[in-house]
C-alpha cells in the first residue's frame, strides 16, 4: 500500500519538476504564477515522499503486501435492502356528524350529498362555524375556525365568494353597515339580494345611479317667448311698404 502511494507522489513530482525545468524564466511561455505554484507543490510533495519513505523503512524496509481478499469486493455478501420510506399517513377527514343537527347526525356523507340545497346549507362548514360562534362571526373568525376545525387554509376572496353564494340561497346574510360580519340568525330573503353585486364587482360602482330614458316626448310651449313677440312687432313697424306706380 505504501509503495502505491510512493509511486503516485513520485509521478507528480516528476511532472512538476519537468514543468519548472522546461518553462523557466527564459522561456517565452513562462508564467510566473504557475511557476511559483509548481515550486510550492514540489516542496510539499517532496516532504510527503520523505514521510512515506520513512514509514516504509519503519515497517522493515518493504511494505507488507496485503492479502488480495482485502481488496476484493464482497459480491457474495448480502446487500442491504433499500430503505423504504412510507408515505405520510393521510389525516382522516373531519367528523361531519359532530356539529350537525340532531335529525342529520349519523348520516353518511354520501347521503348528505343527495339532500336538498337547504339541508346542504346546514351541513356547510362555513354555516357550522358561524353557528358555533352564536350565529354571528367575522370573516377573520371564519378563516381561523376553518383551519382549527377542518385543517383548511382558506383564501379570503374564495371564502367571501362562498359566503356570497350561501347568502343568495338564504343560508347566511351580511350585516349592513359592518363589513365582513356574517350571521345566520337573521337571514334575508334570497330574492332581495339577487340584484346585489358579487364581491368581484365592488370596483364597478355598485352604488352608482343610472338615469332611465324618458319614454314621452318633450313638451313644447305653444306660445312664443316675449322677446320673440317684441321682435316681430318691431320688424312689422319698420318695414318699407311696396312701391306702386301712379296711373
Amino acid at each position: 500500500m505504501i509503495d502505491n502511494f510512493e509511486g503516485i507522489v513520485k509521478r507528480q513530482l516528476d511532472y512538476w519538476k519537468y514543468q519548472v525545468e522546461t518553462y523557466g524564466p527564459d522561456h517565452p511561455r513562462h508564467r510566473h504564477q504557475k511557476y511559483a505554484k509548481y515550486q510550492h507543490l514540489i516542496r510539499e510533495f517532496s516532504e510527503l515522499a520523505d514521510f512515506l519513505a520513512g514509514l516504509r523503512e519503519a515497517h522493515g524496509g518493504a511494505a507488507a503486501t496485503p492479502a488480495p481478499s482485502e481488496f476484493q469486493t464482497q459480491v457474495a455478501a448480502p446487500r442491504r435492502p433499500p430503505a423504504v420510506v412510507e408515505p405520510p399517513a393521510r389525516r382522516p377527514p373531519p367528523d361531519m356528524g359532530n356539529d350537525l343537527p340532531d335529525d342529520l347526525a349519523g348520516l353518511p356523507p354520501e347521503l348528505l350529498k343527495e339532500l336538498s340545497e337547504n339541508i346542504k346549507g346546514e351541513t356547510d362548514p362555513l354555516i357550522k362555524i358561524i353557528n358555533a360562534r352564536g350565529g354571528t362571526a367575522t370573516l377573520d373568525e371564519i378563516l381561523i375556525d376553518l383551519y382549527r376545525k377542518y385543517n383548511e387554509i382558506g383564501k379570503r376572496n374564495i371564502i367571501s365568494n362562498r359566503l356570497y353564494r350561501l347568502a343568495k340561497r338564504g343560508h347566511v346574510s351580511a350585516l349592513s353597515g359592518k363589513k365582513g360580519l356574517y350571521t345566520t340568525a337573521q337571514v334575508v330573503d334570497p330574492a332581495q339580494i339577487t340584484n346585489e353585486t358579487s364581491p368581484e364587482e365592488n370596483d364597478k360602482g355598485s352604488n352608482a345611479e343610472t338615469s332611465e330614458p324618458s319614454s314621452g316626448k318633450s313638451e313644447t310651449t305653444p306660445s312664443s317667448s316675449k322677446s320673440s313677440v317684441v321682435r316681430r312687432e318691431l320688424f312689422a313697424s319698420t318695414a318699407i311698404p311696396p312701391y306702386r306706380n301712379p296711373r
